[in-house]
Formats: C-alpha cells, sequence, structure tokens
C-alpha cells in the first residue's frame, strides 16, 4: 500500500477512493494505517457467504 501511495503521489493523483465490507476489520485497519479516512458506510445490504453485508468508503487525499 506504502508503494502505491508513494508512486500516486509522483504522478499527481491528489485523491483514491476505496471501499471494503463491514466485516472485514482487517482492510479497514489498513486503509486507515495508510491514511485513508472513512467517510461513510453504505445504506444498501447484500448477502455474501452466508453474512449480511455493506460497503464501507474510504478516501486517501494527498
Amino acid at each position: 500500500m506504502k508503494l502505491l501511495l508513494e508512486t500516486t503521489s509522483k504522478l499527481g493523483i491528489k485523491q483514491i477512493s476505496a471501499k471494503t465490507t463491514t466485516n472485514n476489520i482487517a482492510s479497514q485497519k489498513v486503509l486507515e494505517k495508510n491514511g485513508f479516512k472513512y467517510i461513510a458506510t453504505g445504506n444498501e445490504e447484500f448477502i455474501m457467504n452466508g453474512q449480511l453485508l455493506s460497503f464501507v468508503y474510504y478516501v486517501w487525499e494527498k
């Protein structure tokens, strides 16, 4: 993730959007550790592998 963010900065990219699922706490922690800010949890729910989930949205800005 660090290499991705360094490369995008060099390319002039100023914003990256990301999303994960409500049950994927590890991904949420990785995003937050790398400077992504929580935006919202989506209202739409879906079932994946027998679990009721929603998307969690993040943004990184330089």
